[in-house]
């Protein structure tokens, strides 16, 4: 992305629904461009702080059967490369060297949507606001 205009600002809903218990100082976030994974189109957030990512979180929706496998593709290839990780409501977290995975997907339907969030370790460093 070369200019600020391929960035957008989420809207306070749109943070509402990132479920931020808390901010950080010098914290911004930013949904940038749709990414591709796992041959999938995500819809992308980036979290900065103090200008450099600590955070990306992506999101697909679809019909059920196919966000379903590729669930399935990023639990296999999370579980071969960090483990079995560890389960919360609804998801699974995996820690790795320099931060942590988080996977969670909800049904509803016909339809489903998978969230995935790389977090990166420094988080620990960051002064809560």
């Amino acid at each position: 992305m070369d200019t600020i205009d391929e960035y957008f600002i989420p809207t306070a809903e749109e943070l509402a629904a990132l479920t931020q218990v808390f901010r950080f100082e010098g914290e911004e976030i930013l949904r940038v461009s749709d990414a591709w994974f796992m041959g999938a189109r995500w819809d992308t957030v980036i979290g900065f702080v103090h200008g450099k990512v600590y955070k990306i979180s992506i999101q697909l929706n679809g019909a059920r059967a196919e966000v379903g496998r590729v669930n399935r593709q990023i639990y296999v290839l999370c579980t071969k490369l960090y483990g079995n990780g560890s389960g919360f409501g609804g998801g699974q977290v995996w820690d790795a060297s320099d931060g942590n995975i988080f996977l969670n997907s909800v049904n509803f339907g016909g339809q489903a949507t998978i969230n995935v969030t790389v977090t990166s370790a420094k988080v620990s460093q960051f002064r809560r606001v």
